[in-house]
């Protein structure tokens, strides 16, 4: 894993960029770019910052959907939740459905703050999905034209 910087905030949001830059030297070099950005994780209306929140944007990618986006929770006390983010990428995956701020699992409808109960079945939905977005060719991963 490499992790740098070299990202640069776009002068020129015409250029067809998006809001970063990423230097050529590591455009090409790599399979996996991640665009991470970090937020404070706070209870709403408190001062006391409890972790960090991560928005985690796929740039280039040559394992996965291309230009998912997910936020992860970052508690500094507790560690992090193992179905982090698993919620978004279900219902980016059409795995779950969204109806405003109800979800629904197969027969089952929930919020997402009783989401953990579903969780295991919709990652095994999620793993057995998978082929859906990643399909390999004759031992070369193919994303779907990415």
């Amino acid at each position: 894993m490499i992790v740098t910087s070299q990202v640069y905030k776009n002068q020129d949001i015409m250029n067809g960029e998006g809001a970063w830059i990423i230097s050529d030297a590591i455009k090409f070099s790599l399979s996996q770019i991640v665009l991470l950005t970090r937020l404070k994780l706070k209870n709403l209306g408190e001062k006391e910052v409890k972790g960090i929140r991560m928005i985690c944007e796929g740039y280039k990618t040559r394992f996965t959907k291309p230009f998912q986006k997910i936020t992860i929770e970052v508690p500094y006390n507790t560690g992090m939740d193992p179905y982090n983010g698993l919620l978004q990428v279900a219902v980016d995956m059409e795995i779950v459905e969204q109806k405003g701020s109800w979800y629904v699992f197969g027969e089952e409808k929930f919020q997402s703050k009783t989401f953990n109960q579903f969780a295991p079945d919709v990652l095994v939905e999620c793993e057995a999905g998978r082929e859906k977005f990643i399909e390999v060719v004759d031992g070369e991963i193919d994303n779907q034209g990415a």
